[in-house]
Order: structure tokens, then C-alpha cells, then sequence
């Protein structure tokens, strides 16, 4: 639950900076008016997505942590985007937690300024043990859900998404993240 409210955290952050940032409005009439950026401009063959997350957590009967996960995608056609992406978990200044998950993701919705896509994930990752230096359990997951890309701006999107995890045994996770991606 930590995870998801630093998600929260860090988007009304990210989003109080695009709003300070933005261009006041001009006092005249004659300038022209720029219509809302539109998905279908940016998704499409040939183009690329970076993105990332990042959050903090302190429970009050835990150690600090502190995470990032950025990615990158490829447009092969105008639905479909092939990726990579990575994530990094620190727990008092020691990798805890390590993955880097391939991804497809196919685009079903393009309209106006939101694109929403579904995703899957293959992840590898791997644990270590406090007690030990190296990385000592390696485990593959899967992950499916579905991402929302709000463009903000002609090349920024806010990417909020919600998803299952699954691997072997009765191990599953419900998840939950906000991203800030810029198309190129």
C-alpha cells in the first residue's frame, strides 16, 4: 500500500510541475488556439516511449525504501509496442530487488487526448537475502493489465495502470502505477 500512495505521491508532484511550468495565456485575441494534443499523433509506427516511476516508502515499523523503474517502447505499427523495462528496489541503501521484464503492450483505444492499451509483461527478478552480498533467489513472473496514456502536452503523457503479477505456486499481486512518459 506504500508503493501505491508514493505512486500518488509522486504524480501530484509531477503534475503541480507541468501545470507551474506551463505557458501563461496570452491577453490577445488573435493568437490561435491550440487544440488538445491527440493520441493518434504520437501512437503510431515508428515512434518511441521513455517513461518511469519512481516512489519512497517509510513504514513506522520498517526500513526506509526507495524505487525506480524506467522503460522504453518501440512503435512497430500503429497498435502495437514492443519494450523493455526495468526495476530497481533499495532497501537502506542495498539493492534488494532487482527485474527486467520484455513487454508488448497493443493500443485498442486512440481518442482525442488518451490512448489505453493492454499490457504483458515476462519479469526476471531477483531477491537477496539481507544476510548475504549476492543476489540469491531468482524468480519469473508474469504480469498483465491495462495502462491509460493522458497526454498532457505534445510530447508528455501521464500513464496510470493497474494489473495483475503471477508466477508459480498461489503467488499473485494486484498492482498499481503512475508514469510519466514522453513520446519521441
Amino acid at each position: 500500500m506504500a508503493k501505491f500512495t508514493s505512486s500518488f505521491a509522486l504524480a501530484g508532484i509531477l503534475a503541480l510541475a507541468y501545470v507551474a511550468s506551463a505557458e501563461p495565456e496570452l491577453a490577445t485575441s488573435s493568437v490561435a488556439v491550440e487544440t488538445l494534443p491527440s493520441a493518434n499523433q504520437f501512437v503510431h509506427r515508428g515512434r518511441f516511449k521513455f517513461g518511469g516511476s519512481a516512489g519512497y516508502s517509510k513504514p513506522s515499523d520498517g526500513d526506509s525504501s526507495i524505487w525506480i523503474s524506467p522503460s522504453a517502447e518501440y512503435f512497430v505499427n500503429n497498435q502495437l509496442s514492443l519494450g523493455l523495462e526495468t526495476h530497481f528496489h533499495f532497501i537502506q541503501s542495498q539493492t534488494r530487488f532487482r527485474s527486467l521484464s520484455p513487454l508488448v503492450a497493443y493500443y485498442f483505444y486512440k481518442q482525442d487526448e488518451i490512448a489505453v492499451s493492454f499490457q504483458q509483461r515476462v519479469n526476471f527478478n531477483s531477491y537477496r537475502n539481507p544476510d548475504y552480498s549476492e543476489f540469491d533467489d531468482t524468480l519469473i513472473t508474469a504480469s498483465s493489465g491495462f495502462a491509460l496514456d493522458w497526454f498532457l502536452n505534445k510530447y508528455v503523457a501521464l500513464t496510470p495502470s493497474i494489473g495483475m503479477t503471477y508466477g508459480n505456486g498461489p503467488r499473485h499481486a494486484y498492482n498499481g502505477d503512475i508514469k510519466l512518459s514522453v513520446f519521441y
